[in-house]
Order: structure tokens, then sequence, then C-alpha cells
């Protein structure tokens, strides 16, 4: 944020960070309830692997065997990257990483896009899309 940065602009990049954090830590908990708490309840989420779930229930369907094995005492580790607002109470939100597993310090590269609600009294995600990077094939470096 720079110095020009409106209060609103502030109170959401604030707001979106602190639900995030809220993804972050119920993933620490291997909570997958909790964690879909963050998104509506007829949200539209797109994994790695570019299933396309609908529901709150969906996504944390998806996570729950995960968390209870591969997923097991991994963190998410995921960094803003940019915060575009849309219209009054509706962002575009970018952030990069993905999960370090159980004794790792670092994640694999990916880019998530989020499609996030100002609803008043909370905040809620909309759309989220994770993409893995992968290098361009012929692509060098």
């Amino acid at each position: 944020m720079s110095d020009r940065t409106s209060a609103p602009e502030q109170l959401a990049h604030h707001a979106i960070g602190a639900l995030l954090d809220d993804i972050k830590t119920a993933w620490a908990a291997s909570d997958a309830d909790r964690m879909a708490q963050a998104f509506a309840e007829d949200a539209i989420f797109v994994p790695f692997n570019g299933a396309r779930l609908v529901g709150r229930a969906a996504i944390a369907e998806f996570h729950a065997r995960p968390f209870a094995t591969a997923l097991q005492g991994s963190r998410l580790l995921v960094d803003l990257v940019d915060i575009r607002l849309l219209a009054e109470t509706l962002y575009l939100v970018a952030t990069s990483g993905g999960p370090a597993l159980r004794g790792e310090s670092t994640a694999p590269q990916a880019t998530q896009s989020y499609i996030v609600r100002d609803l008043g009294d909370r905040w809620t995600i909309l759309f989220f899309q994770n993409t893995p990077v992968r290098a361009l094939p012929g692509a060098s470096g």
C-alpha cells in the first residue's frame, strides 16, 4: 500500500488479509469445515487439478481427506500480491504460494485468484482458482 491509499482501500486490504489469515489458521489445524467458512455458501472453487467445485460443503469435503492424510501438519504459505476494486463491495485478489508439507519451509509455486465481497458484517470469497506455476514447454530458464 502506498501513502496515497484511501481509507476504504486500507480497510479492504486489512479485511482481506484477515480473511486469508483465517484460512491459514484453519489449514494449520487441518479443519476443512472452518476453512470452508471463508467461502460463500454458493462459492465456486477451482483447485490445482482444475476441478470445479460449487458450494461451501463441496469445498470442505474436498479438503477433509487430504487434511487427515497427506496435508496433515502442513501450513498454507500465501503472500498477498494484489487487490483491485471491481465494484463498490467486490474485489479481485491475487496471491502466490501454496501448502508447505510438514517439515518443509517452502511451498510449490502457484498463483491464486479470488473474487471477494464485503458483506458489511463480514467478508466472503465468491470465487477461487489455484494455478500451479509451470515452465512453458520449450522455454529456457
